[in-house]
């Protein structure tokens, strides 16, 4: 899978780093590394191109975060297009290596190739560091080079984040990437790879989620060859896409992309082949066409040869070899997808086509395993298989089902792809597969030779060759490096001895206290242990074993910390180093830092005339308790104007938790001011940024027993704008309140001792209270204080439901189906009528609904409105509990399918008549699993477009359980698979408009972006951060310089980018004092 690695937001503190410097475009060596002297003097050089190029890298904020590089001192910045958008003038900001924040613009821009070109306004006499752009066509394979860039986003006292790496191929798909093993992540897009001269050689671009080695970039000599009409403000390379490749030269007028799209419909709608190859060839006849024209051009004339016979069908092939071998040329080089591509039936077996395939083979060599997977019941199922790919000799057949990788249970498709990410090359890995009725285990290998392409061995940073150079030091580890496992063979981390007397030191968070430790030695001995003592902050645990450890691992090294660039080996139990990399950032990184800064809790979008408008505030935070609503508008932060949003996340980022900060601005054309008191981001559940729900529905807040039967005061409210009580927006059918006398417009000031001012104080007076509990009820009405005596109700376990299924695909809340039995069909709801509201509360979409039953219980009576074959009426419905639901809906009549498939999505037709807006989405939904946001446009579904609920509704007759979704987000379009589970098989074949993108920005979860984390990653204070891959599973050993220097401990995998490892000093202080713990 590939992902746009661009991060959703940018937080930043000003920080004080080094000053201007300039760099002269320098000769690119390559040293050749086969000694532990030799990679003494490749850690020297890194350290000297660090120090040079660093100061040149800028973290970009355009909505979302990315990466770029400053290539002249007067303010020109490199980046990628996906991260700027393609509007010239477009406003950006800059921060700086020091953490200076700078604005500046968007210039020219090239879609297909991906490159941007920002300007940035130097202050009177202020010259900026800066590089040259490098000669990306010099570049060979192995070559090393250094990735830079702001990984998740922009930090404030960070700085610009380096990773060492090698070219894996130079021109992995011809004029479009180059592909590095250095890893990249969400934030790097737009960052640099420098050659080990200084010079930018390639744009970080997109990474390949499925293995941390694959990563995309993009070369520079096409926009040196172009530099000077971006700096003109020239939009080039129009494309359906960002990155499709093809070349400088490739572009799509919009009058092409119209041509493009009417001749797609008619490929992909089931027409004559004849018009659809006929509009596709002339359009890959007109100049500067990107890849996937040619691609389709070629599908086309595949399909129409294959209704011929003859001269007329050799004709025909002949020219859809032609196109297949234009979009080659063009940067087509999925060789997954056109091996699975149906429509190629026609042409796969002549020689011609093989020849080509054969020859893009050699040119583009991808270190895929070689199999598509298809969710299964239990694990993914190999649903194609690459021909001479690794898993096509490793024994795998199509129909296989894949349960688990070394072990590791295999249940969906992230799982899949987080296994392989982590296998390792130079061991094999073991595959548990069930085919037909039969369990059994395939042994794959990947590092070895395979047609498809070379294999890495010899290619990438971590080759066992280089591994092997460090046994000089790692093997007198041996005997003190331990696997801990737990649950028999399962190995959970690494423990490392540190005194002879039987004690050892391992991950805590890793260990399940309720389980049996024991540890492996190097010869595979067993050992049982025991948790002796825990320190929580470190998250070290120290294990004690009953017998004498005559080999231990002393943190005695008493120098500073590494710095940044150092190289690091990560040794494993067998002594062996199994990783190693350079450390990543300067004077070591505080991995608590993100939880203890300033936080207000509110997402913004700058405001035209300066300041931003509140987007989202999130619930429980020191914005909302603070009263910011969405739609505010903040213009100044304690009496300083702001210019954007950027400006004022720096400014609060700037605060100490617990400072109070004033802002100033406008509410629904009326001055507001608010004080906030500033949080910390630790001190937030859940996520920083969550939609906030409108006023009309804030709930009134019950204490966490609530669900369980716990107190109900039976009324809904919000805080007054004067803060002096809670005005109830409904009050429930003869529930508590109600009985109390209370009514909708009241003000409650008071309730059983407690003054109210805020749905905080309702919270606080019911907390510890009990079903049945009589409180004294304050309210003001009409300008009267009154009162009434208020018995506490009792909520009903279990979610509210009506009883009902819904349309899906339609805006309105329509019924397509009762449960015989259940709530709506007692009241009497039918098949076709339209929920319009609850108890007064209009419903225009399934959110309102959810949003209004998610403030109700379980056995309360409701009034719907509804409509009925255009005539309105009510009806009182009792709510019911999804826990007592007795059996499945009604079905429409003449329905005989089993249910409609569940999306959880609501759409609605667009005035433009292209697409379908995303106007709710359910959460949990297979919608919203497949990251469909609300304001996305859909475009395509199983390849068809679709410009009318009419045109989806099809589509989902007869949808299998995926529906292939490509939608529009901004003006990026990505692609999606929703899973529906059941239904009918749908048609197979397709095509995709980028090779290899399924996902985007944000798009696959983050979690898989992320790739295996530690189930602790972060909090453990100052850290050394390097970029050696290291599994969960294998935190727990020690760190080694080049000198054989234990340097600290891994503790943490944090994401696909960084490996966290405490210092020695703080281990050897830690270790001290457990085992004093331990010994008392």
């Amino acid at each position: 899978m590939i992902s746009r690695i661009v991060s959703s937001i940018v937080v930043m503190v000003a920080i004080a780093l080094a000053g201007t410097a300039s760099l002269l475009a320098q000769s690119a060596p390559n040293p050749k590394v086969d000694s532990l002297k030799d990679m003494e003097e490749l850690e020297k050089h890194v350290q000297e191109i660090i120090a040079k190029a660093r100061p040149a890298v800028v973290g970009i904020f355009a909505g979302g975060g990315g990466s770029g590089t400053l290539i002249s001192e007067d303010g020109w910045i490199a980046t990628a297009a996906h991260v700027t958008g393609v509007t010239a003038g477009a406003p950006v900001q800059i921060v700086l290596a020091d953490g200076t924040s700078m604005p500046g613009t968007v210039r020219g821009t090239h879609m297909a190739m991906d490159y941007a070109l920002i300007k940035v306004e130097p202050k009177e006499g202020q010259k900026f560091p800066y590089v040259e752009l490098g000669d990306s066509g010099a570049l060979v394979k192995g070559q090393w080079v250094l990735a830079m860039g702001h990984p998740l986003g922009t930090e404030g006292g960070r700085g610009p984040v380096v990773r060492l790496g090698r070219v894996i191929n130079p021109r992995m798909i011809p004029s479009t990437f180059v592909h590095v093993d250095a890893p990249l992540i969400s934030g790097d897009s737009g960052g640099p790879i420098f050659d080990l001269g200084g010079n930018l050689v390639a744009i970080n671009q997109s990474i390949g989620t499925q293995d941390v080695r694959q990563n995309m970039t993009t070369p520079v000599n096409g926009m040196k060859e172009i530099l000077d009409q971006l700096k003109d403000d020239q939009a080039l390379g129009r494309a359906q896409n960002y990155g499709v490749g093809g070349g400088v030269q490739s572009e799509m007028s919009p009058e092409d992309m119209e041509d493009y799209q009417a001749a797609m419909q008619k490929l992909t709608s089931g027409g004559p082949r004849e018009e659809a190859a006929n509009e596709l060839a002339e359009l890959a006849e007109r100049e500067k066409m990107p890849s996937d024209v040619y691609y389709n051009a070629a599908c086309a004339f595949s399909l129409w040869s294959g209704e011929l016979s003859g001269e007329e069908k050799e004709a025909k092939a002949k020219l859809a070899v032609k196109y297949l071998q234009a979009s080659f040329d063009a940067g087509w080089g999925d060789l997954i997808h056109i091996e699975g591509d149906t429509d190629l039936d026609s042409i796969r077996e002549r020689e011609d086509f093989k020849a080509a395939i054969d020859a893009l083979k050699k040119k583009n060599f991808k270190p895929v395993f070689g199999v598509r997977i298809t969710p299964a019941t239990s694990g993914v199922t190999v649903a194609g298989i690459l021909k001479d790919s690794i898993a096509e000799a490793s024994g795998f057949r199509a129909g296989d089902v894949i349960t688990a990788i070394n072990g590791k249970p295999v249940t969906n498709a992230i799982d899949y792809a987080n296994a392989i990410a982590s296998a390792d090359l130079a061991s094999a890995t073991m595959f548990s597969v069930k085919r037909d009725a039969t369990d059994m285990t395939i042994e794959v290998n990947f590092g070895g030779n395979n047609d498809a392409g070379p294999a890495l061995a010899g290619l990438e940073k971590n080759d066992k060759s280089l591994l092997e150079l460090w046994e000089k030091h790692t093997k007198s580890l041996s005997p003190a490096v331990f696997a801990v496992l737990q649950g028999g063979t399962k190995s959970v981390a690494f423990a490392t001895a540190v005194s002879h007397d039987g004690y050892l030191v391992t991950k805590a968070s890793e260990l399940d206290a309720s389980k049996e430790i024991e540890l492996r030695d190097d010869d595979g001995a067993k050992i049982k242990a025991v948790i002796a003592a825990t320190d929580e902050p470190s998250d070290i645990a120290l294990l004690k074993v009953e017998r004498k450890l005559e080999s231990i691992v002393d943190f005695n090294f008493t120098g500073e910390d590494p710095v940044i660039g150092t190289m690091l080996s990560s040794v494993r139990a067998n002594g062996d180093a199994f990783t190693y990399g350079i450390v990543a950032l300067p004077g070591g990184y505080n991995s608590t830092a993100m939880g203890e800064r300033a936080y207000v809790g509110v997402n913004g979008e700058t405001a035209s005339g300066g300041g931003f408008t509140v987007t989202v505030v999130a619930p429980g935070s020191p914005g909302e308790k603070a009263g910011l609503e969405v739609g505010d508008k903040i213009l100044a932060i304690d009496g300083e104007p702001i210019a954007d949003f950027f400006t004022a996340v720096t400014m609060i980022q700037s605060k100490k938790p617990g400072t109070i900060v004033t802002l100033e601005g406008e509410r629904d054309g009326q001055p507001l001011r608010i004080d906030v008191t500033v949080g910390k981001r630790s001190e937030i559940e859940g996520a920083p940024f969550q939609p906030q729900l409108p006023p009309e529905t804030d709930t009134i807040p019950k204490p966490p027993s609530a669900t369980q039967g716990g107190p109900l005061l039976g009324f809904r409210g919000k805080t007054s704008e004067a803060k002096d009580g809670v005005e109830v927006t409904s009050t429930e059918r003869s529930g508590p309140a109600e009985d109390a006398g209370l009514k909708v417009g009241d003000r409650v000031v008071g309730l059983g001792s407690e003054a109210v001012t805020s749905n905080d104080d309702l919270k606080a007076a019911i907390a510890g209270k009990n079903p049945g509990d009589t409180l004294q009820l304050r309210f003001v009405r009409e300008g009267a204080e009154m009162s009434g005596n208020l018995i506490l109700g009792e909520k009903i376990d279990g979610d509210p439901v009506v009883g009902v299924n819904l349309d899906p695909t339609v805006e309105e809340v329509t019924v397509v189906g009762v449960v015989p039995g259940g709530p709506a069909d007692i009241a009497g709801l039918e098949e076709g009528d339209i929920i319009t509201a609850m108890d007064g509360y209009a419903i225009a979409s399934l959110e309102d609904l959810r949003n209004e039953l998610s403030q109700r219980r379980p056995r309360q009576t409701v009034t719907l409105a509804i409509t009925r074959n255009g005539e309105k009426k009510n009806i009182d419905l009792t709510l019911g509990s999804r826990d007592e639901m007795p059996t499945e809906p009604r079905q429409q009549p003449g329905d005989d399918s089993q249910s409609k498939p569940s999306i959880g999505m609501t759409l609605k037709e667009r005035d433009d008549g292209k697409g379908l807006d995303v106007t709710a989405v359910k959460d949990g939904s297979p919608a919203s699993k497949a990251k469909i946001e609300v304001g996305d446009i859909v475009l395509r579904v199983n390849n068809t477009a679709v410009n009318s609920l009419d045109d989806f509704k099809k589509i989902l007759e007869s949808a299998g359980p995926a529906l292939q979704v490509r939608y529009k987000r901004g003006d990026e379009r990505f692609d999606t698979v929703i899973q529906l589970g059941g239904g009918r098989a749908g048609p197979g074949g397709g095509r995709q408009g980028r090779p290899g993108q399924q996902g985007a920005p944000g798009q696959p979860p983050m979690d898989q972006i992320k790739g295996e984390t530690s189930k602790r990653a972060d909090g453990f204070g100052a850290v050394i951060q390097h970029d050696g891959v290291v599994k969960p599973a294998e935190c727990g050993g020690p760190i080694i310089d080049l000198d054989g220097n234990v340097r600290g401990l891994n503790i943490a995998r944090s994401d696909r980018t960084r490996t966290f490892a405490l210092p020695a000093t703080r281990v050897k202080e830690v270790v001290e004092s457990l085992i004093a713990q331990a010994g008392k």
